[in-house]
């Protein structure tokens, strides 16, 4: 499983999570993280699932720009958690069952360089704190990147995530296997034929 290593930076040997909508949390162990995001422009960590899953998303091999593609976040934002239990009269999200996944959508804005070296995407899908260590995807599934921060003015917030460039290089460094496609994404409007009345 990847996240952001700021996500995992105060745990020191395992943390838990719900899985595959399992009602029970899973142990996961910190395989490994980056240094130091001051320093190298990195912030990934990958944890070990003491169960396995099946489920996994497959990483975009990016092939020339990809400013202005559509782009959706996914994540459990705190704020959109809270407004959520508030509606619901409900702190109870301990059960993965209402525990909703909060998914917003954009475009991709620009593409910029970290620290001179790793590649970000700046996006207007938004997210907030909660969503770090989650998925930026194309409208195919696949992944461009891992929403890291944002960057707040008074006129604009400014959405954030790692390429897949950088997370490609720290896993392969790492030895950990992953799967990815250089298959175009041209997803196709389908039209739904609705029985004619008689």
């Amino acid at each position: 499983i990847v996240t952001n290593a700021h996500v995992v930076e105060n745990e020191t040997q395992a943390v838990r999570a719900y899985i595959d909508g399992k009602r029970e949390p899973v142990a996961l162990s910190i395989r490994r993280r980056s240094t130091a995001f001051e320093d190298s422009g990195r912030d990934y960590a990958v944890l070990m699932s003491s169960e396995p899953s099946d489920f996994f998303l497959s990483l975009q091999k990016q092939q020339g720009s990809i400013q202005l593609q559509s782009v959706i976040s996914a994540g459990f934002p705190g704020d959109a958690l809270e407004l959520l239990a508030d509606l619901q009269q409900s702190e109870n999200f301990d059960n993965p069952d209402k525990l909703p996944l909060f998914m917003t959508t954009g475009i991709v804005n620009a593409e910029q360089k970290i620290k001179g070296k790793e590649d970000a995407i700046i996006h207007s899908a938004t997210i907030s704190q909660g969503n770090s260590g989650g998925p930026l995807i194309n409208t195919c599934g696949r992944v461009l990147g891992i929403n890291t921060f944002i960057s707040t003015s008074e006129v604009r917030t400014l959405n954030i995530a790692l390429s897949v460039s950088g997370l490609r290089q720290f896993l392969k460094d790492a030895a950990i296997d992953f799967y990815e496609t250089d298959e175009a994404c041209s997803p196709k409007l389908v039209t739904l034929e609705l029985p004619q009345e008689q």
